[in-house]
């Protein structure tokens, strides 16, 4: 989730002046005072940034990244705020600065019917780039072993006033899925842009209409399978075949050679061996990420060493299974 605070900093030249996303609680006359311009508002979100981590069966890693802009200028005092989901965990919010040092601050916050609160008004009125604030949070399962849905609403007590300039998803989905994004309609979105890498996808929007997003996972579809399926068919049919054709052949010394079906199923067994042990160790790279991550918290003070504890012990217990059926799947590839 670091990957947050390096697209900000990239981005956040271009964004002071693009449009943005408004607060209507932050303007001076209300609602009313947000719709009717910019000029009478006085907090403003120039770039959100939301890394989604699904790669874990007990809960939904959740950071945020976000760029307030004072717009009216002078001393700013109250309290900034953001939507989170019902039931949702937070680990800290911190203060990052946008300078050379990247230095963070850990910040008081209260977070009640949804809405989170922080008030940073020292280091927010200080002059130079305005800081980036990063949101950790984790949301649980519905159930055992049932992953839940993410929904992000954004209208509520956000207001898009104007296009903003950037939003920017990132979505770890488990292994072997992958991710579904809709609207508020329930219409599936994506980005204007979308990207990918080892464990994640990035989808990234321009100028967003939707109000609000959540994001799911889906099945991968095993293409290889069903070609495995296919390949035993042939294999099968090959074999009740045979006899036929032989007797066909009149006249003629039968093969002494048999059907190579040994061979064959040495082949679909060897694929299906290379399919599992790539799924198992994305699913051991995608634990041991996560566990890296947890563990910075633990050295930046979001997390306290008994919340590390509790979080990382089912997954340190998986990653030691999820390497030994590693080990026996080279084992048996090495056999074969």
């Amino acid at each position: 989730m670091r990957v947050g605070i390096c697209l900000g900093i990239l981005l956040c030249v271009v964004l002071l002046s693009q449009p943005v996303f408004a607060y209507p609680e932050y303007a001076e006359n209300g609602m009313a005072g947000a719709i009717s311009g910019a000029g009478s508002i006085e907090i403003a979100v120039a770039q959100q940034l939301i890394e989604v981590d699904f790669s874990n069966p007990d809960f939904i890693a959740v950071q945020e990244t976000i760029i307030f802009l004072n717009m009216a200028g002078g001393n700013y005092t109250k309290d900034l705020m953001t939507w989170l989901p019902t039931g949702a965990n937070v680990m800290g919010v911190i203060n990052q600065e946008m300078n050379e040092n990247m230095s963070s601050v850990s910040i008081e916050y209260t977070y009640d019917n949804n809405i989170l609160r922080f008030n940073d008004a020292e280091r927010f009125n200080a002059a130079g780039m305005p800081p980036m604030y990063r949101i950790s949070y984790v949301v649980p399962v519905v159930a055992e072993g049932q992953i839940t849905d993410y929904t992000k609403m954004l209208v509520y007590p956000t207001y898009i006033n104007y296009p903003i300039s950037s939003l920017i998803v990132r979505i770890i989905p488990p292994a072997g899925t992958d991710p579904i994004i809709t609207d508020e309609g329930g219409n599936e979105i994506q980005g204007d842009s979308i990207e990918s890498d080892l464990d994640a996808v990035v989808h990234t929007w321009s100028t967003p209409q939707f109000k609000e997003i959540t994001i799911g996972v889906k099945q991968q579809s095993n293409n290889s399978n069903v070609l495995a399926y296919i390949l035993i068919g042939f294999i099968v049919l090959a074999i009740f075949a045979y006899p036929i054709a032989q007797k066909s052949i009149k006249g003629k010394k039968k093969p002494e050679t048999k059907p190579k079906v040994k061979t064959e199923k040495i082949v679909v067994t060897q694929e299906k061996n290379k399919s599992n042990l790539h799924e198992l160790e994305a699913r051991y790279e995608t634990i041991i990420s996560l566990l890296n991550d947890l563990k910075d918290d633990v050295g930046k003070g979001v997390i306290s060493e008994e919340e590390y504890e509790r979080m990382s012990g089912k997954r340190k217990t998986e990653a030691i299974d999820l390497m030994k059926k590693i080990d026996e799947l080279k084992d048996q590839s090495n056999d074969d």
